[in-house]
């Protein structure tokens, strides 16, 4: 499924505050991580469209990576740091897709 059809034109759907997201974080079970997900996919959207919309690649492969980087983020996520899970999940975000742009680039043509 494409995020256009799970987002829609724009719409970032209902965003959890940062209670509500430690309190699925200490939930741990498959669906908490699944709707802290779900809940975040805009933040993958906005940096696919903002950081790297100079890579040749579609749009719809960078933001189906930078997806794998927000589930990587949600079930790594600790509590203990301190630490805004949309930063944390900003950070593995980038590093899932600069890590795809790395080994794209190695591929020979």
């Amino acid at each position: 499924m494409y995020y256009k059809e799970i987002l829609g034109a724009g719409n970032f759907g209902n965003l959890l505050t940062d209670s509500e997201i430690n309190e699925l974080v200490m939930q741990g079970t498959t669906t908490s991580i699944n709707a802290i997900v779900e809940h975040n996919l805009g933040l993958v959207k906005a940096i696919v469209s903002r950081g790297f919309s100079w890579y040749d690649c579609d749009s719809d492969d960078l933001f189906q990576i930078g997806c794998i980087g927000l589930i990587k983020a949600a079930r790594t996520f600790n509590l203990s740091k301190k630490n805004k899970f949309s930063t944390y999940a900003s950070r593995c975000i980038e590093n899932e897709i600069r890590m795809f742009i790395r080994k794209d680039k190695k591929k020979p043509k």
